[in-house]
C-alpha cells in the first residue's frame, strides 16, 4: 500500500489534522478490517482542487465513508466532499456517508438539510455535520 493509504483494525481509529482541532472516531470493536486513506495532500494533491481530508473504507462492506475537519464554513466543506467522491469512488451510484466535523457549525437544521438533500441527488451522500470531537461505531457507520 501507499502511504497514502493504510489498513487498520484498531478499535479505535481516529482521523485527526493537524491544522484543525476536529477530530472524528470509529470505534471498532469487532476490529474490521478499515482502509484509513488520507485524502487531503496525499491521494488528491495541489492547492487548486476541492479535497476532503480523509476517506474510510469498511473493507468488507466497501461502505464509503467520506470526512472533512473543518472550521466553521459547511457549505465549503460539502464542496470539498463532493470533489473528493467525483475523484474517488469507484461506487457512484451506491450510498455513501459524508462527515463534516467543525469547530462551530454556524448554519441552522433547515440550512443543513437542504444541503443534505442536494447532496444526496447529486452524489448519493449522506450528509452528518458535528463539532469538535465526534466517535461512531462501525456498526451504525455501515448499516
Amino acid at each position: 500500500m501507499s502511504e497514502c493509504i493504510s489498513t487498520v483494525t484498531d478499535r479505535n481509529i481516529v482521523f485527526a489534522d493537524k491544522k484543525s482541532k476536529c477530530v472524528f472516531r470509529i470505534k471498532n470493536e469487532q476490529q474490521r478490517a478499515i482502509e484509513k486513506h488520507k485524502v487531503d495532500g496525499c491521494l488528491i494533491k495541489g492547492e487548486e482542487s476541492n479535497k476532503c481530508d480523509w476517506l474510510a473504507i469498511d473493507v468488507a462492506s466497501s461502505k464509503e465513508i467520506y470526512i472533512e475537519l473543518k472550521g466553521k464554513d459547511i457549505e465549503h466543506a460539502v464542496k470539498q466532499l463532493c470533489a473528493s467522491v467525483d475523484q474517488l469512488s469507484s461506487k457512484k451510484s451506491i450510498k455513501k456517508l459524508a462527515y463534516v466535523i467543525a469547530t462551530r457549525c454556524p448554519l441552522n437544521s433547515a440550512e443543513i438539510n437542504k444541503l443534505s438533500a442536494k447532496i444526496w441527488r447529486s452524489h448519493k451522500l449522506d450528509l452528518v455535520v458535528k463539532t469538535m470531537d465526534h466517535t461512531e461505531s462501525i456498526e451504525n457507520l455501515i448499516c
